[in-house]
C-alpha cells in the first residue's frame, strides 16, 4: 500500500503541478491568481490522496468514502483529459512569439480558457457515458474444424468489472442480470473483477451467486486481484459458485465432441506469488482430446504462448480498449491487441473485451462498456 501511495502521489503531484504551471504562466495571470491556482492544485492533490487512504482503511461502504471516491473519480478524469489537451499550448506558444506582448497575452488566455472548457466538456461527457453501463455486443468467431455439435455455441464474457471504489453491488447485480438474460452456454469472467479485499467487498460481490450458465461460470484472475490477495479471491469466487481455472481446463461435451475451456494465471501474477506462473502449455494438457480449445487469459499478451500451445480462441480483457479517447491511442504501445476480434498468425483467434466496468476515473468516452456474447461458427 505504501509503495503504491508514494508512486501514485508523486506522479499525481507532478501532473497537477505541470498543468497548474501551464494555466497560470501561459495565461499571464496575476500573482494572486497564481497563488490561488497553487492552493487549488494542492487541495486537489490532497482529495485524491485521501480517497485512496480512506478506501484502503474503510472499504467502499462508508458515507465519507462515497464522497471522496466519486469526487476523486471526476477529478482524475478531468486531469486525464487535461494532460492531453494542454500539451499543445506550449507548442503554440512558440508559434506566436512574433506577436507583440499584448496580443500574446490575449492568445494565451484565449487558449487556456478554451482548453479548460474543452476539458470540462470531455469530463462531463465521459461521466455521462459511463453511467449507461455495459452494452451487449455479439461477436461471431469462425473456427476451422469446429464439430457440428458446437455450431452456435455461445460464451458470454465479462471482464474488468472492477467492483470497488465507485462500482458496487447494484452495478454487479445489473451485470449478472444481463449475463443471465443472454442465456449463454458458458460464462467467462476474464480478470480484474474487483478492487478491494474479500472482507471489504463480501457484500458487493454477492450477486455472483445468482449467475447461471448451462456449462458453468469460469473465472481467471487479472493483475488487480493480485493487489488485493489473489488466493483469498480464488476461495471467495469458488464459494459463490464460479469455477476458477489456474493453468487448468474443463472439458464440455456435446455427444461425441468436446470443447476445452482453459484458463491461466494473470501474466504478471508471478511477480507477487512466484508459483503463479501463467502457462498456456500447462493449461491445455488433458488426458482426453478436445476438438476446440478456448483459453481465458486476462492480458492479450498471452496470445503468443496460447498460439504456440495450440488454442483456437483466446478471450482477454485488461486494456479497457483505452477506456476513453484520446488515451485509447496510447494503449497500442503496450499491448498487441487493444480491443475487438483478431486472427493471430492466421491460426488463433483473440477477442479483447473493452471492459464491463471502468477503472480509476469514472469515465468512458467513445469506448463503451461491454458484455460480449461470443458465438462459435464453423469456418
Amino acid at each position: 500500500m505504501w509503495i503504491f501511495i508514494v508512486i501514485y502521489g508523486g506522479l499525481l503531484g507532478s501532473f497537477i503541478t505541470w498543468i497548474a504551471w501551464i494555466i497560470t504562466r501561459r495565461g499571464n495571470f496575476s500573482l494572486i491568481t497564481r497563488r490561488g491556482m497553487g492552493g487549488l492544485g494542492l487541495a486537489t492533490w490532497l482529495i485524491l490522496m485521501s480517497s485512496q487512504w480512506f478506501y484502503r482503511m474503510s472499504g467502499p461502504s462508508t458515507p465519507i468514502n462515497e464522497v471522496f471516491q466519486y469526487g476523486s473519480a471526476l477529478l482524475l478524469g478531468f486531469f486525464a483529459f487535461a494532460i492531453f489537451f494542454f500539451i499543445p499550448i506550449d507548442l503554440l506558444q512558440r508559434a506566436w512569439t512574433r506577436f507583440d506582448p499584448q496580443k500574446r497575452v490575449f492568445l494565451n488566455r484565449t487558449m487556456v480558457g478554451s482548453l479548460l472548457g474543452l476539458t470540462g466538456a470531455a469530463t462531463i461527457g465521459g461521466w455521462l457515458e459511463s453511467m449507461r453501463g455495459p452494452q451487449i455486443k455479439e461477436v461471431m468467431v469462425r473456427i476451422k474444424n469446429l464439430p457440428i455439435e458446437f455450431e452456435g455455441y455461445t460464451i458470454a464474457q465479462a471482464s474488468d468489472v472492477h467492483i470497488g471504489p465507485t462500482l458496487h453491488r447494484d452495478f454487479l447485480a445489473r451485470v449478472v442480470k444481463s449475463l443471465n438474460e443472454v442465456g449463454a452456454d458458458a460464462v467467462a469472467i476474464t480478470g480484474d473483477l474487483v478492487d478491494g479485499t474479500p472482507a471489504q467487498l463480501a457484500e458487493h460481490v454477492e450477486p455472483l451467486r445468482d449467475l447461471r450458465a448451462k456449462d458453468g461460470v469460469f473465472f481467471v484472475t487479472g493483475n488487480h486481484e493480485y493487489y488485493w490477495d489473489a488466493n483469498a479471491w480464488y476461495d471467495k469466487v469458488e464459494s459463490l459458485g464460479l469455477i476458477p481455472l489456474k493453468n487448468q481446463n474443463r472439458l464440455i461435451h456435446r455427444g461425441s465432441a468436446s470443447l476445452m475451456m482453459a484458463g491461466v494465471y494473470d501474466l504478471s501474477a508471478h511477480r507477487m506469488i512466484p508459483e503463479h506462473i501463467s502457462s498456456p502449455r500447462e493449461a491445455i494438457r488433458s488426458e482426453s482430446p478436445a476438438h476446440v480449445k478456448v483459453l481465458l487469459a486476462h492480458q492479450p499478451k498471452s496470445i503468443y504462448e496460447a498460439a504456440e500451445a495450440g488454442f483456437d480462441l483466446q478471450l482477454s480483457g485488461h486494456t479497457h480498449a483505452g477506456q476513453f479517447y484520446p488515451w485509447k491511442w496510447l494503449v497500442h504501445l503496450a499491448q498487441p491487441y487493444v480491443g475487438g476480434l483478431h486472427l493471430h498468425e492466421q491460426k488463433t483467434w483473440i477477442y479483447v473485451n473493452a471492459g464491463t466496468g471502468y477503472w480509476g476515473t469514472q469515465m468512458r468516452l467513445g469506448v463503451p462498456q461491454e458484455i460480449t456474447v461470443i458465438r462459435l461458427q464453423r469456418a
